[in-house]
């Protein structure tokens, strides 16, 4: 029935996700914490107690496609600091391409964001500036 709905409003370029059923959150869930553990062990150097929340689920029948808000918690490997990104993720209905957008960082994550950057931008002058010294001799 979802499809044949959504089939019709697409003509009329309608076309929406409507809230996930059982079946469709228990596999938005799953592959939520999966995604979750992604983001902290790629884009920040990974941490300690890392927890997802799922605070919504849509899923288009028609595309086969989830949008999943997630919360993502984790403690710093050596800090001990809270961090907190808040976002989607966007994925297919298999899981096996997913996509997290960050909407929102703590103030902790925002100061671990910029420090890493100055210190990427410190080592990049550096070497640059070692790469300069050692081709003038």
């Amino acid at each position: 029935m979802k499809k044949a709905v959504c089939l019709l409003l697409m003509l009329s370029n309608l076309c929406y996700a409507a809230p996930c059923d059982r079946q469709e959150y228990d596999k938005a869930q799953h592959f939520a914490s999966i995604e979750g553990e992604w983001v902290v062990n790629n884009r920040y150097e990974g941490g300690k107690n890392i927890r997802t929340q799922m605070t919504s689920c849509e899923y288009n029948s028609y595309s086969n496609k989830f949008k999943v808000g997630m919360d993502i918690y984790w403690e710093g490997r050596y800090s001990g600091d809270t961090y907190n990104s808040e976002g989607y993720m966007e994925m297919n209905q298999s899981g096996s391409s997913r996509h997290y957008t960050e909407t929102y960082r703590n103030q902790n994550l925002k100061d671990y964001v910029s420090s890493r950057n100055t210190t990427a931008g410190v080592a990049a002058i550096l070497l640059l500036l070692g790469a300069a010294a050692a081709s003038s001799e």
